[in-house]
């Protein structure tokens, strides 16, 4: 997919919206609109060097598409590979789902439970903590007057390529 039509179709149909990524890949309809799709980037932090996330994978609104996940699971690992990647990893956020969508299209649960995700707020927006620089994010956030908000945990799993 192009960058705009990567953001359009998450800010639209994800509930996090778009978030930046190195590659989108999606499923069309016979009209040629995107029905499902996914985004790849590189681990925020390089906190899995050598491996690609995927950042964001979602159904149009009004879409159910049988098999989506699988098939842009394929799609996913073969990009990987031609990358150099071992593989692709991705976080399930625990308040939308278990995952099971994911063992079924092959992925492998390695970790159950990441602990709590936070943001900050300035208690009228949310942000993504990765909005601040990891090691000194306490002190910049404390000093925009931001405080964590704290949300369910994850659970991690991977494709290998």
């Amino acid at each position: 997919l192009e960058l705009d039509e990567s953001r359009m179709f998450f800010d639209t149909n994800h509930l996090e919206g778009y978030v930046r990524s190195t590659a989108s890949f999606g499923l069309c309809a016979p009209d040629s609109s995107i029905v499902a799709a996914i985004s790849l980037r590189r681990p925020l932090f390089n906190r899995y060097p050598g491996w690609l996330e995927l950042g964001r994978a979602c159904c149009r609104i009004d879409a159910n598409v049988r098999g989506w996940l699988g098939k842009l699971s394929t799609v996913a690992r073969n990009f990987a590979r031609e990358q150099g990647s071992a593989g692709v990893m991705t976080y399930v956020d625990a308040r939308v789902g278990s995952g099971g969508a994911y063992a079924s299209a092959g992925w492998v649960l390695v970790d159950a439970d990441t602990g709590p995700r936070f943001w900050w707020t300035d208690f009228c927006n949310r942000f993504n903590r990765a909005m601040f620089n990891m090691k000194n994010q306490e002190r910049v956030a404390a000093d925009a007057g931001f405080v964590p908000i704290y949300g369910c945990s994850n659970s991690r799993w991977e494709l290998t390529a």
